[in-house]
């Protein structure tokens, strides 16, 4: 600036100051926004972005905290929009990754959403996960459970399989079989016990049984019933097998055995059939 009555020289302007043209008597102090590090300036600086000045006369600018941003010649910083951070200094923000939020505005930093939970990006919350899905953590959306699988509580970071005997009711729980089906560990659904010979007699089987020995399963499956007479079944058949001419045998039979012979003084009335005896007579 120009020298005051008695003085020699110009002086220069402090920091924080400036003079924009010559002959001026007094420096101007910098606008907010702007800045000046240096004696003698003619003019002063936008600050950067990232960096702000609420007040005139400044000599530095100050950062932006952490979630606002700021772009050049800043009076304040503005804060993060939901859903999105920043560090220290930024000129803008940065959007959540993937399985994090931020809730409200001015964050710093994104939360991780953790197991059981996911990120739900509409509201910028972790939110659990609902029966029948799970979640390991740092996702936007729940899986639903395996077929086969299910849980019974919300926020589950895994899905467990039935007991046997059991299918899962709609990854929410699990329903037995009925009489007639079975279900091996893990199994998606009842299978019919169709397999020779088997059935199962209550329910929740998780395996078939087999028809024992002189038996056939019913045909709902559920059961078993005796053979007739005349009929035999070693065992594990769906149908009681015929004795052979000669043979005969009573109901619920193992085995065919072969027909009487009238005895030394009778004599043969009628020949056996498979479910009637031999018939013998006193000689006369």
């Amino acid at each position: 600036v120009a020298p005051s009555p008695g003085q020699v020289d110009c002086t220069d302007c402090p920091t924080g100051t400036h003079a924009p043209s010559e002959g001026l008597t007094s420096c101007s102090q910098c606008d907010i926004g702007k800045h000046s590090g240096v004696t003698g300036s003619a003019a002063c600086s936008d600050c950067a972005a990232g960096k702000f000045t609420s007040y005139t006369g400044a000599v530095v600018c100050t950062l932006c905290a952490g979630g606002k941003h700021s772009g050049q010649g800043a009076s304040s910083c503005d804060d993060c929009d939901e859903g999105s951070f920043s560090n220290p200094g930024s000129t803008s923000c940065e959007s959540c990754n993937q399985g994090y939020v931020s809730e409200g505005s001015g964050n710093n930093a994104c939360q991780y959403c953790g197991i059981g939970k996911y990120a739900d990006t509409a509201t910028h919350e972790c939110m659990p996960c609902v029966q029948g899905k799970f979640s390991v953590g740092g996702v936007t959306e729940c899986l639903d459970c395996e077929p086969g699988k299910f849980n019974t509580h919300s926020g589950a970071s895994s899905c467990s399989p039935c007991e046997p005997g059991n299918v899962p009711n709609g990854a929410t729980g699990c329903t037995q079989c009925t009489a007639g089906k079975y279900a091996a560990f893990g199994a998606t659904s009842c299978s019919d016990c169709s397999g020779e010979g088997q059935f199962s007699s209550s329910a929740g089987a998780a395996t078939c049984s087999t028809a024992p020995a002189g038996t056939k399963p019913t045909s709902d499956r559920q059961g078993t019933e005796n053979c007739s007479p005349g009929t035999y079944s070693v065992g594990g058949a769906n149908k009681c097998s015929e004795c052979a001419s000669g043979e005969i045998s009573n109901a619920g039979a193992a085995g065919c055995r072969i027909c009487a012979v009238c005895k030394s003084g009778k004599y043969k009335i009628s020949d056996c059939t498979t479910d009637t005896e031999t018939q013998c007579g006193d000689c006369p």
